[in-house]
């Protein structure tokens, strides 16, 4: 009987030890971690992170876009196409550029469906262009011109020249110009006009013309075929024009 009250008493007074020691340990981990903030908190003090509370009234204010409009609108674009007797053509672009939207705008980029061209020239005529970049892909030609800032509702215009083989081409029967006009951004008022050269008529056996409307008038020596239009962003138009092979000396009866 004694023995079993010695024993007992022996494991209290070991359970009571374990206890001491496990609230050492304790005490100990949160002095450290105590110590941890303290810190950290010294260390971040003068930071603060700001999370914007984003508001928008769903009553008033419009639906979100899903796809952005874009900032900049031509309000007259001009193409002035010289075909030549070696079937290379010579084209002369005129662009007037509308900064529609709130941030300025520093750059533009123009794109040609053609890769072959050579004599490029972009003449600035009314705020300062810094630079030009030419980039040649597999399908087009990109002019990134670099400008001063058009602020918005103002006009930027400007000229780009160049010549080029690739939109001509030769059959057995008769001559093609062919050329797509892509709009990137929205075009109120394109005029294209296409002069053939020199005692050069159309070819009458098909359509010689396309779009089929179109006004004509001649300088003397060649005849001249202009178009009117206006295309939205993403639209294409193709204009096609069949004119004679060189050194035939018919003039195909033809209501133009």
């Amino acid at each position: 009987m004694c023995s079993i009250v010695s024993m007992l008493k022996r494991r209290a007074e070991l359970f009571s030890k374990s206890k001491i020691r496990i609230f050492i340990l304790l005490l100990f981990f949160g002095l450290i971690f105590a110590s941890l903030i303290t810190v950290s908190c010294s260390h971040f003090s003068n930071q603060y992170f700001y999370i914007p509370f984003l508001y928008r009234d769903y009553y008033n204010s419009p639906p979100l876009a899903s796809k952005s409009s874009s900032s900049f609108e031509y309000v007259d674009v001009r193409f002035n196409v010289i075909l030549y007797d070696n079937n290379t053509a010579h084209f002369y672009c005129f662009f007037s550029a509308n900064n529609t939207g709130v941030p300025n705008i520093t750059e533009l980029n123009i794109s040609f469906s053609i890769t072959n061209l050579s004599n490029l020239q972009v003449v600035n005529e009314t705020p300062y262009l810094y630079n030009t970049i030419t980039e040649t892909l597999s399908t087009k030609t990109i002019i990134h011109l670099n400008i001063s800032e058009l602020a918005t509702n103002n006009l930027y215009n400007f000229t780009i020249s160049f010549d080029t083989p690739e939109v001509i081409s030769l059959t057995y029967n008769f001559t093609q110009f062919f050329y797509t006009l892509k709009a990137d951004v929205n075009m109120d008022n394109i005029t294209f006009q296409v002069k053939l050269p020199p005692e050069r008529f159309l070819y009458s056996d098909i359509d010689p013309l396309y779009p089929p409307r179109s006004i004509n008038f001649t300088d003397g020596s060649s005849l001249i075929f202009q178009w009117n239009l206006g295309l939205t962003e993403d639209d294409t138009e193709l204009f096609v024009v069949r004119y004679q092979l060189p050194g035939l000396t018919t003039v195909p009866q033809t209501s133009y």
